[in-house]
């Protein structure tokens, strides 16, 4: 059976919508709600999970969190372990020229107390000029291996002699280290982080196993079994989950 669509004036088929969707690269975004339908099926939620939902789409974002926490809870803990230095963060004080000699004068000025960074923070070629030098809290994952491993190794206070740093010379003071915390902000989003690690493997295991002809296939499956979920919600405004 081919399934077809109206779009006033035209009439467009299952095969036709999975040409469009791999033409516009979104086969992969309704690949992921396939696969996220699947997957949080299995789960009921409480009474008063389902009174705290007021949308449908509520329900299943909910149901998403109970499948991620299910499969991944007992994970967080190593996988904190494994990214603390990464998730580890730092507010320094910057100004990044771009000549070696101004750097060098601006470095030693402020080493000899004469004036301090944010005296000198209009130098600098960034945003940190409007800041009066200070930039953070920032993860120390967001930069490169090599400035990551100078600031997560320098003390507060201790002021970095120039380093060229992507066509500009910086120099860099150390304000406070903030170390990773295992709290329940952290913790969703390590959930998050190996929800998309798997998400990312089922996909691809997914094309492995599909050749493109039977795509169309599997979007009508899908299809059918969504609307066999909308006529079997229940009349009173609950929702089906």
């Amino acid at each position: 059976m081919t399934l077809s669509f109206h779009v006033t004036p035209n009439v467009i088929s299952s095969e036709t919508i999975i040409s469009l969707l791999e033409h516009y690269h979104l086969f992969d975004s309704l690949l992921r709600e396939m696969i996220i339908d699947q997957a949080i099926a299995p789960i009921e939620l409480t009474a008063n999970d389902l009174e705290s939902c007021h949308t449908e789409a509520e329900g299943r974002s909910l149901k998403l969190q109970t499948f991620k926490r299910q499969r991944w809870q007992s994970q967080v803990r190593s996988r904190f372990l494994e990214r603390s230095a990464q998730l580890h963060q730092v507010i320094y004080s910057m100004i990044r020229v771009p000549e070696v000699e101004l750097a060098d004068e601006l470095y030693f000025r402020i080493q000899n107390h004469e004036q301090s960074f944010a005296d000198l923070a209009h130098y600098s070629h960034g945003t940190e000029s409007n800041t009066w030098g200070l930039v953070g809290p920032v993860e120390l994952g967001s930069y490169s291996p090599e400035f990551a491993s100078i600031l997560a190794a320098s003390p507060p206070g201790e002021l970095i002699p120039p380093l060229g740093l992507d066509d500009l010379f910086v120099i860099v003071r150390v304000e406070k280290h903030i170390p990773a915390q295992l709290n329940d902000s952290t913790c969703n989003r390590l959930l998050d982080e190996l929800f998309e690690h798997w998400m990312i493997g089922e996909i691809d295991q997914w094309h492995y196993s599909h050749s493109p002809s039977t795509h169309h296939q599997a979007l009508e499956e899908w299809l059918q079994n969504n609307e066999e979920r909308s006529l079997l919600r229940q009349p009173t405004g609950a929702i089906a989950l």
